[in-house]
């Protein structure tokens, strides 16, 4: 059971999902912000059993959490299971106690502080699929019915029934992605609220100003008059340029003073950070069943070398996943190509992502 790494983060993952809902209450700002990837992950049993068995067994720090509990926690993983979940942990818990050397209590406790963690679902209908262990078809009929990417597992039954199963190592990814967009999210929403409270400042300042001078008697409407004509003057402008030319270069010494080197590396480094773990889960998401060809275009240009044709696309589409028995396809991807503003076709006639969508090499 991985384990979080010793250091601490600079603002913890917990307060993602709050930064999520002050996102969306700010809609002229959401392009800014950009938006917070969630997986639905279907937790199997021998997964629930390792975390309790961690927790109770080899943790030494109370406050430490593995990569699962985080990202859970952050909002960036959705946990879901079937109701016959609950039922095969508590079967197990005398066993996991007497093999971690723990009371029986304690893994009740520990499983009642995950377990509300989870989301628990009843799959509806039940079709037919070879099983290689019957005990694992309702996480394969939540995985499907509840539109989760992934059950989470080490159970090799779930592979050879044809299950998505999370790639090892994705739990890491997603728990570096939950705190590095945390921080940038921190940092983006602080520079928002500024740019939305100055603009309401100077405007506020600006018709107190307005609202001033029309209150003002004619003799000191007459004076103001004067000293505008004043900076208008070549002799006095020089001198005025001049103080705040000075006024501006203390300015950015402090700013520089205050920004620390090492805290604008670290914001550097957690938004590369935050980039390539998301570029890296996006890669692993799978196109559901039912996904719209577009979508299979846009993850076909995207993971390409370079453009490519229309025909060469609609292969790559087909060998991706997607049903179709239409004998036009090719001009059909054509025309949804044509219609989606993130596609540009190249002097060539080939098909690529715009700049602005297409991943960092």
């Amino acid at each position: 059971m991985n384990a979080l790494a010793p250091t601490s983060p600079m603002i913890r993952s917990d307060t993602l999902p709050e930064l999520r809902r002050l996102v969306e209450k700010l809609p002229a700002l959401r392009e800014f912000f950009g938006d917070v990837l969630q997986v639905v992950l279907v937790l199997d049993a021998c997964c629930v059993q390792g975390e309790l068995r961690w927790r109770v067994g080899a943790r030494k720090n109370p406050a430490a959490r593995t990569y699962l509990h985080e990202t859970i926690v952050s909002g960036v993983v959705v946990a879901v299971a079937p109701i016959f979940l609950e039922a095969e942990i508590q079967k197990y818990i005398g066993t996991i106690a007497e093999e971690e050397g723990a009371s029986a209590e304690q893994v009740r406790e520990e499983w009642e502080r995950f377990r509300v963690l989870i989301r628990f679902y009843d799959p509806s209908s039940k079709q037919a699929i070879d099983y290689v262990d019957p005990k694992d078809a309702d996480y394969i009929h939540v995985l499907e019915q509840a539109d989760g990417d992934f059950v989470y597992t080490s159970d090799p039954h779930f592979m050879e029934m044809g299950a998505r199963v999370m790639p090892a190592g994705l739990d890491r990814v997603l728990r570096d992605y939950a705190r590095s967009t945390t921080i940038i999210l921190t940092v983006k929403l602080g520079s928002g609220f500024v740019l939305v409270v100055g603009g309401h400042m100077i405007y506020a300042l600006a018709s107190l100003v307005v609202d001033s001078l029309r209150k003002l008697p004619p003799f000191l409407k007459l004076l103001l008059a004067a000293a505008a004509i004043t900076l208008l003057h070549a002799d006095s402008r020089k001198r005025i340029l001049g103080f705040t030319q000075k006024l501006l270069q203390n300015v950015r010494v402090g700013l520089s003073s205050a920004l620390s080197s090492e805290a604008i590396r670290t914001l550097v480094d957690e938004a590369t950070l935050a980039a390539t773990s998301r570029k890296s889960i996006m890669d692993a998401l799978p196109l559901k069943k039912g996904s719209p060809a577009i979508a299979f275009a846009f993850r076909v240009c995207e993971r390409a070398e370079g453009p490519l044709s229309d025909s060469v696309i609609a292969e790559r589409i087909k060998s991706a996943g997607y049903r179709t028995c239409s004998r036009t396809f090719v001009s059909y991807v054509r025309r949804i190509l044509r219609r989606d503003s993130r596609f540009t076709l190249t002097p060539e006639g080939r098909w690529t992502l715009r700049n602005e969508f297409a991943p960092t090499r």
